[in-house]
């Protein structure tokens, strides 16, 4: 009996932390739900002056989107937002940014976990 108390107050720890912890997005699902979730997570970079969502679709795995976007950083976050695929334009934004965004579903709701960002291979862009 101890056991499974232990296992019942790790899973509330472990959920107690993603809710307060890392502060996730909760999103309603609607027909809407890939483009919601990226733009929540896109509110939540600290370095970003402004970004534009391109598209944003769930992966095959149905625990990532593919978020396609481009971004204007703010002048402390400019090398966060770029690699040696992008440059910032004249006008101030990083165009052509690809991320796989991790979800994760809980009821109704969704929260946004952490990401792999890399370019959209040349014969997708």
């Amino acid at each position: 009996m101890k056991k499974w108390l232990k296992a019942v107050a790790f899973v509330v720890a472990l959920l107690a932390f993603a809710l307060f912890v890392i502060n996730p997005a909760y999103i309603k699902p609607s027909s809407s739900t890939a483009r919601q979730i990226a733009e929540s997570y896109m509110k939540k970079q600290t370095s970003v002056q402004q970004y534009e969502v391109t598209a944003a679709e769930f992966w095959y795995d149905d625990a990532h989107i593919q978020l396609m976007y481009n971004v204007k950083p703010t002048e402390n976050g400019k090398e966060k937002w770029i690699n040696n695929e992008n440059e910032i334009s004249e006008d101030g934004w990083v165009r052509g940014k690809t991320a796989f965004i991790r979800y994760y579903k809980i009821g109704n709701f969704y929260f946004t976990g952490l990401s792999l960002k890399f370019k959209l291979p040349t014969q997708f862009a």
